[in-house]
């Protein structure tokens, strides 16, 4: 393997330590692979959103993520506590 194709100029490469190339190589490997994963994923999605009557809306498809809830207090813990002890116990 040229150490081009791992992004190591020949100096960098001949300046690694066995552990530290192994290192370098199981990193590169992972964004490869998921490089991967992500085409894979866009051709599956493009297939089967040709295959749709319907399509789905963009923000689904995306999956971002949703705005973080806001943190239970202790206060909110207690009154859902108080609450669930009155509907198990029948006031």
């Amino acid at each position: 393997m040229w150490s081009g194709e791992i992004g190591l100029s020949p100096d960098q490469f001949w300046r690694q330590t066995p552990r530290t190339f192994a290192a370098i190589l199981a990193g590169r490997t992972r964004r490869l692979e998921a490089e991967q994963d992500g085409r894979a994923w866009l051709a599956w999605h493009t297939e089967a959103l040709a295959r749709v009557k319907k399509l789905p809306k963009l923000e689904k498809l995306l999956g971002r993520r949703r705005k973080p809830k806001r943190r239970q207090t202790a206060s909110d813990m207690i009154a859902i506590a108080k609450a669930w002890d009155a509907a198990v116990n029948k006031g």
